[in-house]
C-alpha cells in the first residue's frame, strides 16, 4: 500500500515532505476536468467479422455492449472480489438457493391439495445428469445468476437433432448477445477478451446460435434441423426493469450509488492513517476559495501552461519550510484572508492543527457500517445472516432467532431456483425423460431444539 503522496496542485491535497504536514482543502469546488473528452459516452455495438454457424459464410456481426464501456461484468466482479460484504453476500445467496443440491420431483394431486413426490432418475436420465455433472453445473449457473443476473448454458445436440447430448456452462462475462434482428438475438459471441483492452476478433471469438426460449420442443427440433444447428445457447436471466440485452442485478445499485466505492476507500484510508500516524506532524486545512483568489486561472495564459501549478507548489514549499525550520519555533505564520468584494465578509483563514500521532477511526467505522449495510440491502441479504454489527442495534449482529428467521426467508425465495431449473427441465422434455418431471433444490431448515433435537429438518423446493 502506498503512503500518502506529496502535495498535488490538481487535487489540492497531499503531504509536505519536510514538515510532515498533511494538507487538505476545505469547502466546495471541483478539481476534475469537465471537458467533453472526460465525459463517458455510450459506445457503439462491437462489430466482429467472422463466420456464422447458420450461413457458414463470413460476415460482420454487431454485438451489444454490456454497459456503456462493455465492461460491466468485469467491474461488477472486481467489486465483489474486493468488498467482503459483497463477496460473502454472493456466496450466501448461492448457498441459500443450492442448499443440499438439486433433486427431481413430480407434483401429485391428492384430494384437495398438491403433494410433492420425489423422482429418482434412472437409466438414460441418470447417465445424462452424470455426464453434465449436474451439481457442478447448477453451482456455476447460480453464481452467474446471483452475481450477474445473466446465464449462458450451451446445449449440444445429437446428429439427428433429436437429443440433447450435453449441457455446459459458459462464463457470463465471456458472452455477448448480437444486436436484435426481428425482435431477438440470433448469435452469442463467446470470448475471454470481452471487457478487456484487447480486440475481439474471429481468432478469439466463438459464435454460437441462440435458441428462442419460447419455442416448444417440436418447434426447437424443427429450427435445429432447418438451420443445421448442433449447439445453441439457451438464454436464462433474472428479470429487471427496462433492460433489453443484459439484465441488471439488483445489487449493482450499490456500485452505481457509490456505496461500493466508499467500502473500498475506507480500508485504504484507515491503513494510510495507521502508516502515517507517527510520520505526520501537522494537518493544514486551506479554504477552497484561497486557491482561486490567490492564483486566479485568468492570470495564467496558454503560454504559461503549468505555471499556476508551479506557483501553488512554491507556496506549499514556503509553508513546508516554515513548519520544518527549527529557527521558526515560536514564530507566527501569516496567511492572507481578505474580504469578499460583494458581501464584505472576511474570507476564512488557514487552520494549523498539530497531530498527536494517535489515529482515530470513529467516523471511518460509522461510514464502513453504513456502506456495508447499504451493500447487504442491495444484495437482499439480511445483515444478521452475515454476522454484521448493525448501527443502532445494541445486540450487535442480532440474536440467534434473528439469524434463523432471516435464513429461512432467504431459502423461501424460489425466483433464481426456478430460473436455473428451467434449462434442465427443458432438456428433460426434449429428451423424453418425462413431461411432468421438475427440478428443485433440497434445503436444510434451521429449527429450535425444542422442536427437533438435531436443530435441523430437510425440505424440498
Amino acid at each position: 500500500m502506498e503512503e500518502a503522496k506529496e502535495f498535488n496542485p490538481i487535487t489540492l491535497s497531499g503531504v509536505l515532505p519536510k514538515s510532515k504536514a498533511l494538507v487538505t482543502t476545505l469547502g466546495k469546488g471541483s478539481t476534475t476536468d469537465p471537458s467533453p473528452e472526460n465525459i463517458s459516452k455510450k459506445a457503439e455495438p462491437t462489430i466482429v467479422k467472422l463466420k456464422t454457424p447458420d450461413t457458414q459464410s463470413v460476415k460482420e456481426v454487431k454485438f451489444a455492449n454490456w454497459g456503456s464501456t462493455n465492461k460491466d461484468p468485469n467491474l461488477i466482479i472486481a467489486d465483489i472480489d474486493s468488498i467482503p460484504t459483497a463477496a460473502r453476500s454472493l456466496v450466501k445467496k448461492v448457498e441459500s438457493t443450492y442448499g443440499l443440491g438439486p433433486f427431481f420431483y413430480q407434483i401429485i394431486a391428492q384430494e384437495d391439495k398438491e403433494v410433492i413426490k420425489p423422482f429418482i432418475p434412472e437409466g438414460k436420465f441418470k447417465e445424462f445428469l452424470e455426464k453434465i455433472r449436474i451439481n457442478k453445473f447448477c453451482m456455476e449457473m447460480l453464481f452467474d445468476a446471483e452475481g450477474l443476473s445473466n446465464v449462458f448454458p450451451e446445449f449440444i445436440v445429437s446428429n439427428d437433432y433429436q437429443k440433447i447430448t450435453s449441457i455446459r456452462h459458459q462464463e457470463a462475462k465471456h458472452c455477448r448477445w448480437s444486436v436484435l434482428e426481428d425482435g431477438r438475438s440470433k448469435y452469442c459471441g463467446i470470448s475471454s477478451e470481452w471487457g478487456t483492452n484487447e480486440s475481439v476478433t474471429a481468432e478469439n471469438c466463438t459464435v454460437v446460435m441462440v435458441a428462442d426460449p419460447w419455442m416448444t420442443v417440436d418447434e426447437l427440433k424443427g429450427w435445429l434441423k432447418k438451420n443445421k444447428v448442433k449447439k445453441f445457447i439457451y438464454p436464462v436471466s433474472v428479470p429487471s426493469i427496462g433492460k433489453v440485452y443484459y439484465q441488471k442485478p439488483a445489487h449493482d445499485s450499490s456500485r452505481k450509488g457509490n456505496w461500493n466505492e466508499i467500502a473500498k476507500l475506507i480500508p485504504t484510508a484507515i491503513l494510510n492513517t495507521i502508516k502515517n500516524a507517527k510520520r505526520l506532524q501537522w494537518h493544514v486545512q486551506i479554504p477552497y476559495e484561497y486557491w482561486d483568489r490567490e492564483f486566479p486561472k485568468g492570470n495564467y495564459t496558454n503560454e504559461k501552461e503549468g505555471k499556476r501549478e508551479e506557483d501553488m507548489r512554491a507556496k506549499m514549499d514556503e509553508v513546508d519550510n516554515f513548519l520544518s525550520g527549527a529557527d521558526n519555533s515560536g514564530k507566527t505564520f501569516y496567511s492572507h484572508y481578505g474580504t469578499d468584494p460583494i458581501t464584505k465578509k472576511e474570507y476564512s483563514g488557514w487552520k494549523f492543527t498539530p497531530l498527536d500521532g494517535n489515529p482515530k477511526f470513529d467516523k471511518d467505522v460509522i461510514a464502513t457500517s453504513t456502506a456495508n449495510s447499504e451493500i447487504s440491502i442491495a444484495w437482499g441479504v439480511d445483515p444478521a445472516v452475515l454476522g454484521m454489527n448493525q448501527l443502532g442495534q445494541k445486540n450487535g449482529a442480532g440474536s440467534g432467532s434473528d439469524k434463523r428467521e432471516a435464513d429461512e426467508i432467504m431459502k423461501g425465495n424460489k425466483l433464481v431456483s426456478d430460473l436455473v431449473s428451467e434449462p434442465i427441465e427443458f432438456a428433460i422434455k426434449f429428451n423424453g425423460y418425462g413431461e411432468d418431471i421438475k427440478m428443485g433444490f433440497k434445503k436444510t431448515i434451521l429449527t429450535t431444539l425444542d422442536k427437533n433435537p438435531t436443530g435441523t429438518q430437510k425440505q424440498g423446493v
